[in-house]
């Protein structure tokens, strides 16, 4: 994901799981991560859309953290919305913005 400011942004590594049920979940022994790489006041936020609805931010990472930061999300129930997604966005931008501050990382239908 590019910065606003120019360059490599952020990045986001993530397995997702989704059953027959509908229900979701990144899977956990695999590496879920967010990472923010560079120092331009624009924090990298993980969002997920389930169920026709977005949740998060899931997990934030700003270059004033060491290393990458961990995702974590279970949708805690089934819908018969089977399309999930994993988004990493810079700053405040949220998925639905169409702004182009976000990126796909991952999607199940």
């Amino acid at each position: 994901m590019p910065s606003p400011t120019g360059g490599a942004g952020a990045s986001a590594t993530a397995t997702l799981c989704v059953n027959s049920a509908g229900y979701a979940w990144l899977y956990t022994n695999r590496t879920n991560t967010v990472t923010d790489k560079k120092d331009d006041g624009y924090a990298a936020r993980v969002y997920v859309y389930w169920a026709q609805q977005y949740a998060g931010a899931i997990a934030v990472d700003e270059t004033s953290n060491a290393g990458s930061v961990r995702l974590r999300w279970e949708s805690g129930a089934g819908t018969s919305y089977r399309w999930t997604e994993v988004f990493v966005c810079m700053g405040y931008a949220r998925p639905e913005d169409y702004n182009g501050r976000c990126d796909s990382v991952v999607y199940n239908s």
